[in-house]
């Protein structure tokens, strides 16, 4: 009997687990944040006009604050010869969700050849995704060096 109530005690756990990987709005959040780790290489733009909030404001390491139109200008004025030279690979993603408000957490790595020279830059990440018209939109990302993990 104390076998079974374990083996059954495992089971509903085992199954609460899965259902939580499996929440679909998480799901949603974590293919974005991918997608955007290959529009950033690839230099795509369309990522940014389908995903970013036409509001989204970017505040880089250093401290700078751009907004949706200068991230798509940067983009759009990134040379051929540089696009799908980035990597942008991010680790520790923590998901925390909020009703229709996310926030991300992620380590990110970013090395390779852009307009502006070579990188390998090490930072911490935090996004915010709103859900806007039943779409979850990107309205801000804030990065913060970090010289090691």
């Amino acid at each position: 009997m104390k076998t079974k109530s374990l083996l059954a005690a495992f089971v509903l756990f085992a199954m609460a687990a899965f259902s939580f990987a499996q929440n679909p709005a998480e799901q949603q959040i974590r293919t974005l944040e991918n997608q955007e780790s290959t529009a950033f290489a690839n230099a795509d733009s369309s990522w940014y006009v389908n995903n970013a909030a036409d509001n989204c404001t970017w505040t880089g390491v250093d401290g700078t604050v751009v907004t949706k139109p200068e991230i798509l200008k940067f983009i759009q004025l990134t040379p051929a010869e540089f696009k799908g030279k980035m990597s942008l690979q991010k680790s520790d993603l923590t998901v925390k969700m909020y009703g229709d408000s996310t926030a991300i957490a992620t380590y990110n790595v970013v090395q390779g050849q852009s307009a502006v020279g070579s990188h390998a830059t090490n930072f911490r990440d935090t996004d915010l995704w709103v859900m806007q018209n039943g779409t979850w939109k990107l309205v801000s990302q804030v990065q913060t060096y970090n010289a090691g993990h």
